[in-house]
């Protein structure tokens, strides 16, 4: 997280064609998270060799979020210059909206992923003070298909 930006960026090392930390690391902004005085939630972990971030950020109404960042090609977010290109996608895990109205989340945030690629998130609700734990669901369930011999 950079605080001064209120921004997400990801380094990586390129010795000699950097744009950051003496020229040998590449900095791209992926998100702009708006943070907040006291949020530093971010955790990274790598899945097949890829980074996935999970972080605290805010929405456009200024109420925390927890979010979770990964590679992908026509993504939503971290965008490639100069060629404009979104190479990150970007999502809302947790809005904070409960049945008993917002709460503030996402302040403390640790991310594991499966062998499987299956990322779990813990995270804290200050508002009750507990510990919350997001699980990702597949996406897609193909469907299974038999076939009589």
């Amino acid at each position: 997280m950079d605080r001064g930006e209120e921004a997400l960026k990801y380094a990586h090392f390129t010795p000699g064609s950097g744009n950051c930390g003496g020229g040998d690391w590449r900095c791209i902004v992926i998100d702009e998270a708006h943070l907040e005085a006291g949020g530093y939630g971010v955790s990274l972990a790598l899945w097949d060799g890829a980074p996935v971030i999970a972080y605290f950020g805010q929405d456009g109404l200024g109420r925390s979020v927890v979010k979770v960042a990964q590679p992908k090609a026509g993504g939503n977010c971290g965008v490639l210059l100069p060629l404009n290109v979104p190479t990150w996608q970007c999502d809302v895990v947790d809005d904070g909206e409960r049945q008993d109205g917002y709460h503030e989340v996402g302040d403390a945030i640790s991310l594991a992923v499966s062998p499987s690629g299956r990322a779990y998130i813990a995270y804290h609700d200050a508002t009750d003070g507990d510990l919350l734990l997001a699980e990702q669901m597949f996406p897609l369930w193909l469907p299974l298909v038999q076939r009589n011999p």
